[in-house]
């Protein structure tokens, strides 16, 4: 029983230290690549959001990323856990699925969530033009009171 707790805690200080060097090299990528440091941006239907690398949005995408037909909720914790990410609690998880929809990053099929297909962001942007269509009226109005001064087919 020794051998084991001692085994375990030797493997979780590693994975830590790896976990460390593999946020490290993120750093430096998006150094690179000129993105914000610790932040990654998603092009989500409702256009780009930032995440912060190693958020459990972060761990979210990822895990989603390999199922292509989506996951349940407690599967997308196992995924993230399976990853090598923190343990994360159901109570925790929800939201950020929640404000991961609300942003048009990620879709949910009855109780699957999954990362958006081109045809649905093409949907939303349709339907986002539609509503706000409707919601400025026949004027054009813009959202500061004021009129575009464009044609109906030109507001679309």
């Amino acid at each position: 029983m020794d051998y084991l707790a001692t085994r375990r805690e030797e493997i979780e200080t590693q994975m830590r230290a790896l976990r460390n060097e593999l946020n490290e090299i993120r750093i430096a990528e998006a150094a690179l690549s000129g993105a914000p440091s610790g932040r990654t941006v998603m092009i989500g239907a409702r256009g780009p959001t930032f995440v912060r690398d190693g958020t459990i949005k972060d761990w979210v995408m990822r895990a989603l990323s390999s199922f292509e037909n989506g996951l349940e909720t407690d599967s997308v914790i196992e995924a993230i856990r399976k990853m090598g990410g923190p343990f994360v609690e159901r109570s925790s998880i929800t939201p950020q699925l929640s404000r991961l929809k609300a942003a048009g990053l990620i879709g949910q099929n009855g109780r699957l969530w999954r990362l958006p297909t081109e045809e649905d962001k093409a949907q939303h942007l349709d339907l986002h033009r539609r509503f706000s269509v409707a919601v400025l009226g026949q004027k054009n109005e813009t959202p500061d009171g004021g009129t575009s001064g464009a044609s109906d087919e030109e507001a679309v």
